[in-house]
C-alpha cells in the first residue's frame, strides 16, 4: 500500500497518516457536530484564576453534550473530565468567597456536578467513582446544612414561602415545614386563609438548628346556637333482623318439603314391599313389570332426590337465618342512639384569641 504513496513516505509517516484518518473518520465527525467542540477554552479561564467563569463555562459545555448512552468511549471520557473540571472550578470559587451564603451555594453546585458525573456513570475507573463520592461527603460537611422549622397556627391552613440566596420554596401547611437549608439569611412569609400575612427575616447559622413560630391572628367568628338533634335509632338492626327471618323461613320451608318427600318415599317403599310379600316369585316379576308399579317406583325415586336436595339446603338456610337473627339482636343493643352531648352556648359576640397580638416568636 505504501508503494502507492509518494516515494518520500516512510513507515512512520504511513502510521501517522493512518492514525489521522481513523481519528478523523471515527471521532471528529461526532465532535464536530457538537457545539461544545467549538466553544471557548474553559481551561484558559481556569488558569487565569477566573474560577466562577471557568466553572460556568465547563458546566455549559457539559450541558450541551448528549447523554452518556449516546457517546463513544472517548466522548464519555471527555464529558466526564468536563464535569469534574466544572466541580473543581466551583470549589475553587467557593474557597475564595468570604460570604458564607455564596460559598455554600458554590459548593452545592459542585456537589450537583459530581452527582451528575456518578449518575451518568462517567468515571470509567472505580477509583474515580470513589474519589467523587468522597469529594461529595467533604463538600456536604463544608456546606453544613442546618435544620430550619417553621411552626404555623394549629388548625389553620397557610401558605409558607421561604426565600434565601439562590433558594426559593413554597409549602402548604399543615404539615409543618421542616427542612435542612444552607446557612444564611432567609425571608419567611406565612399567608393564612383568612388573609392574614406574617413576615419575618431569620439568620440560620451553620450547625445551629432554628425554629420559627409565626402564628398570626386567629380567625374571628361567631359561635352559632347549637340545634337540638332528635335521637333516631339506626335501621340497620331491623334490616338484619328481616333478612334473618326471611332466610330462616326459607330454610324451614325447604326442610318441610324435604321431610314431606322423605315420608312419601318411605310410604311408597313400604306399600311395594307389602304387596310383594303376598305374592309368589312369578307374580312378583309380573308386578314389577306392570306400568303402575314402574310409575310408583319413579315417584319414589323423585321423592328421594327431592328430599336429598332440599334437606341440606334447608338446614343451611335455617342456620344462616338464625345466626342473622341473633346478630340483629346484638346490633339492637350495640347501635342504641347515644345521648346528645351537653352543649354550652357561647356568647355570640366576636371572639379573638389572646395570641392575636403575638405575630412572631422564636
Amino acid at each position: 500500500m505504501c508503494a502507492r504513496i509518494p516515494c518520500s513516505c516512510n513507515y512512520r509517516t504511513f502510521a501517522t497518516w493512518i492514525t489521522f484518518v481513523m481519528f478523523s473518520g471515527m471521532v471528529w465527525p461526532s465532535l464536530g457536530s457538537l457545539a461544545w467542540a467549538q466553544s471557548v477554552n474553559c481551561g484558559q479561564l481556569f488558569q487565569a484564576k477566573k474560577y466562577l467563569t471557568a466553572a460556568e463555562c465547563f458546566q455549559k459545555k457539559a450541558s450541551k453534550m448528549p447523554s452518556a448512552l449516546q457517546l463513544s468511549k472517548i466522548q464519555r471520557y471527555l464529558k466526564g473530565q468536563t464535569i469534574r473540571n466544572a466541580s473543581l472550578a466551583f470549589q475553587k470559587a467557593a474557597s475564595l468567597q468570604q460570604n458564607i451564603e455564596v460559598a455554600a451555594y458554590r459548593r452545592e453546585q459542585a456537589v450537583r456536578m459530581l452527582r451528575q458525573y456518578l449518575k451518568e456513570d462517567l468515571c470509567q475507573k472505580k477509583y474515580l467513582c470513589r474519589q467523587a463520592r468522597g469529594n461529595i461527603l467533604e463538600l456536604l460537611h463544608l456546606i453544613k446544612y442546618t435544620p430550619l422549622s417553621i411552626i404555623t397556627a394549629p388548625g389553620q391552613r397557610a401558605t409558607v414561602k421561604v426565600t434565601g440566596y439562590q433558594y426559593k420554596i413554597q409549602h402548604i401547611s399543615p404539615p409543618q415545614w421542616n427542612k435542612s437549608v444552607r446557612p444564611g439569611r432567609f425571608r419567611i412569609e406565612v399567608r393564612y386563609e383568612n388573609g392574614k400575612v406574617v413576615r419575618k427575616q431569620v439568620i440560620v447559622s451553620p450547625g445551629q438548628a432554628r425554629t420559627v413560630t409565626l402564628l398570626g391572628a386567629v380567625l374571628t367568628r361567631k359561635t352559632p346556637t347549637p340545634l337540638k338533634v332528635q335521637r333516631r335509632s339506626s335501621a340497620v338492626p331491623w334490616i338484619v333482623l328481616a333478612s334473618g327471618l326471611v332466610l330462616a323461613g326459607s330454610g324451614g320451608a325447604l326442610l318441610g318439603l324435604g321431610v314431606t318427600k322423605t315420608g312419601e318415599r318411605d310410604k311408597l317403599a313400604k306399600d311395594l314391599a307389602q304387596e310383594a310379600a303376598n305374592k309368589n316369585a312369578t307374580e312378583r316379576l309380573a308386578m314389577v313389570a306392570a306400568n303402575e308399579t314402574q310409575t310408583r317406583i319413579k315417584q319414589m325415586d323423585n321423592a328421594h332426590q327431592t328430599a336429598a336436595t332440599t334437606l341440606p339446603m334447608g338446614w343451611t338456610l335455617a342456620g344462616v337465618g338464625l345466626a342473622t337473627v341473633a346478630t340483629s339482636i346484638v346490633l339492637f343493643f350495640v347501635m342504641q342512639p347515644k345521648a346528645a352531648p351537653k352543649t354550652t352556648t357561647l356568647p355570640t359576640h366576636s371572639q379573638t384569641s389572646p395570641m392575636a397580638h403575638i405575630l412572631t416568636q422564636d
